[in-house]
C-alpha cells in the first residue's frame, strides 16, 4: 500500500498493471479507470459486414449473417451463434434391394508395403474405388495407394513417404468401391462417385459435381493410379453443394512436381441410417482435428468395428498430411492428422475437419464380414498388475504409456508375478511370430522387462529395448540368444506378458507381427 497499491486485497489491482478501459476499476491506480477510445468499424474481410453489422468473424468472408450455414462443421457460418444441424437423415423401414439404388460394396483387408489384389463380388462397368484413411498400428508415417482399377478388382499397398525405407509392416486398409454415377437414396440423400484427371500439385484446381447438393456433402478421394511411384496425398478445401477444389502433394522435401494420376471420389451427404441390409453413417467433425489424436463417437448402433474411411475437408496447415486412426470400435474410433517429417522432425499441425464414411452389413455373413484380428493394442489396454501404473506424455501414442515409476520397485532378477501387464491376442491361424513395442528407454539403467508367450519360457525372455529419449519401434529379444525373438503361436487367443525388470522403462504399444510379413 506505502508503494502505491490502491487495493491490496485483489492482485490484479496495483501500479503497472494493464487498465481495462470502461469497466470502472482502476487497475493500474493511477486515478480513474482509462476511456475506451472508439475503433473506427471497417469491413476488414470484404464481406460487406463489419463487427458492429453483426459480422461474428471479420477475417473470413465466408462468415457473415447472410452466409449459408454448412451443417454439422461446427462453423458457425451466419452468425446466429450456433451450428445447423443435420436432419438429412435416411431410415428405409421397407426392404430395398441395394444395388437397385445404389452398386456399392466394401470392405476391410490387411496391408503391407507389398501390393495385393482385392477381387470385388458385384459387377461393375466403372467402379471407384476409395481407400483414404489409413490404421496406426505402425507409426511410420505412409498412405494408401491404390492402383489396376477394373471391373474384377483393384491392387492396393501401404506406401510409407519417400525418406523412409518402404519396409511397411500389416496395417488395416478399409475400402470402398461404387458404380461411378449420381444417385438419390429413399428420404433423398444425394450421392455422387466419380473420377477426374489429378494434376493440380502446386496450386488448387476446382472438380465440379454433376448433381446439385441441397446440403455440402462429404467428400473421399482416393488417387486410383500410379503413373509416377512417389508418394502422394490427396488435400481438399472449399468443399460447397457444386464442387471442391483439390491438390496433390508430395512429402515436404521434394519439388512439388508430380505426374497426373487419376482420382477417385465419392460425395455423400451428410446422414445416417439403414438402406437395403446397410447401416451407415455419414458426416463430418468440427474444425478440431490435430496431430494429436481425438476421440469421434460414431452415432449409428453398429454391432462391430465398421468400415471406416475419412479424409480432410479443410487445408487449414499446408504441411504435407494424411489421416490416421486406432482404436477402432463399434461405438467410435480415435482420428488425427499425420504429417510427414521429410523437411524436418516437427509435425504440429493445425485444426482441420475430418470427413467420414462408416459403413456396416446388417446381419453379415461370415464371407461378407470376416473376423477382424487386432494385433496390435495400446500398452494400457493390457491388465494390469501391481507397481505398473499409467503414464500420460503427448508424445506416445493416444497420449498414454506403462511404467513402473523409477523408485518405486528395485531390478528384479526374474519375472515376478506380482508385477506385470498381460496382452491377450486372438490370431487367426498358427505360424511364426514375432513380438514388437514401441518403447522409451531414456538411459541403460531403465531399459529391460521380462516377457513370457503364453506363460513360456519359465525364465522369461529378457528383453533389452532399444535406448532412445522418444517413442521407437523395438523387437523383443532376449539378451544372449535370440534377436529378436520368434515363437510359434496357435490360432486363436494367445497371452504375451511384460514383466518388471527395471523401473523407469516405459512400454507405449505392442503388437503381434507374422514373420512372413517381415522384410529381410
Amino acid at each position: 500500500e506505502n508503494q502505491g497499491d490502491c487495493n491490496d486485497t485483489k492482485s490484479s489491482i496495483h501500479p503497472g498493471a494493464t487498465d481495462i478501459c470502461g469497466d470502472g476499476i482502476d487497475q493500474d491506480c493511477s486515478g480513474s479507470d482509462s476511456v475506451c477510445v472508439q475503433v473506427q468499424d471497417i469491413d476488414n474481410d470484404g464481406d460487406g459486414f463489419t463487427e458492429n453489422q453483426g459480422d461474428c468473424n471479420d477475417t473470413k468472408s465466408s462468415i457473415h449473417p447472410n452466409a449459408t450455414e454448412i451443417c454439422g462443421d461446427g462453423i458457425d457460418q451466419d452468425c446466429d451463434g450456433e451450428d445447423l444441424i443435420c436432419e438429412n437423415v435416411v431410415n428405409d423401414p421397407e426392404p430395398v434391394e441395394l444395388s437397385s439404388v445404389l452398386p456399392i460394396e466394401f470392405g476391410e483387408i490387411q496391408a503391407n508395403n507389398e501390393w495385393q489384389k482385392v477381387t470385388l463380388k458385384n459387377s461393375y462397368t466403372n467402379p471407384v474405388v476409395i481407400a483414404s484413411g489409413l490404421e496406426y498400428s505402425n507409426h511410420d508415417p505412409a498412405v494408401i495407394r491404390v492402383r489396376n482399377v477394373d471391373s474384377s478388382g483393384f491392387d492396393v499397398r501401404v506406401q510409407d513417404w519417400d525418406y523412409l525405407d518402404q519396409s511397411h509392416e500389416t496395417e488395416q486398409v478399409n475400402y470402398i468401391v461404387v458404380e461411378a454415377g449420381s444417385y438419390e437414396l429413399p428420404g433423398g440423400t444425394r450421392v455422387e462417385a466419380g473420377r477426374f484427371n489429378a494434376n493440380a500439385v502446386n496450386s488448387f484446381a476446382s472438380i465440379q459435381f454433376s448433381q446439385s447438393y441441397g446440403t455440402v456433402p462429404v467428400v473421399i478421394t482416393t488417387i486410383n493410379s500410379v503413373n509416377e511411384d512417389d508418394a502422394v496425398a490427396m488435400r481438399l478445401k472449399k468443399i460447397t453443394t457444386s464442387g471442391f477444389d483439390y491438390r496433390i502433394q508430395e512429402q515436404e522435401l521434394n519439388y512439388q512436381q508430380h505426374a497426373s494420376e487419376m482420382a477417385g471420389y465419392i460425395a455423400w451427404e451428410p446422414s445416417a441410417g439403414s438402406l437395403g441390409g446397410l447401416v451407415f453413417e455419414i458426416g463430418r467433425t468440427s474444425n478440431s482435428v490435430t496431430h494429436a489424436f481425438q476421440a469421434m463417437p460414431f452415432y449409428e448402433p453398429f454391432s462391430n468395428p465398421p468400415v471406416f474411411l475419412a479424409d480432410m475437408q479443410t487445408t487449414d496447415g499446408s504441411d504435407t498430411a494424411a489421416v490416421r486412426w486406432q482404436k477402432k470400435q463399434a461405438t467410435g474410433i480415435e482420428v488425427k492428422v499425420e504429417e510427414e517429417q521429410s523437411r524436418d522432425v516437427e509435425t504440429n499441425h493445425t485444426t482441420e475437419v475430418v470427413g467420414y464414411m462408416v459403413f456396416e452389413a446388417l446381419n453379415p455373413t461370415q464371407e461378407d464380414a470376416p473376423p477382424v484380428y487386432d494385433l496390435s493394442l495400446e500398452a494400457e489396454d493390457g491388465v494390469l498388475s501391481g507397481a505398473f501404473e499409467i503414464g500420460s506424455d503427448p508424445a506416445a501414442s493416444g497420449g498414454l504409456y506403462i511404467h513402473v515409476p523409477n523408485g518405486r520397485r528395485t531390478r528384479l532378477n526374474g519375472p515376478d508375478e506380482r508385477h506385470k501387464i498381460e496382452f491377450t491376442f486372438e490370431i487367426p491361424k498358427d505360424g511364426m511370430y514375432r513380438i514388437k513395442g514401441s518403447v522409451h528407454a531414456a538411459n541403460g539403467g531403465d531399459d529391460s522387462f521380462w516377457v513370457k508367450v503364453n506363460g513360456s519360457p519359465a525364465g522369461g525372455y529378457l528383453w533389452d529395448v532399444l535406448q532412445n529419449t522418444s517413442y521407437e519401434q523395438d523387437y523383443v529379444n532376449d539378451r544372449n540368444g535370440a534377436d529378436p525373438v520368434e515363437v510359434l503361436l496357435p490360432a486363436g487367443v494367445n497371452t504375451v506378458t511384460v514383466y518388471l525388470r527395471e523401473d523407469g522403462t516405459r512400454l507405449d504399444r505392442i503388437e503381434l507381427e507374422p514373420v512372413a510379413t517381415v522384410q529381410q
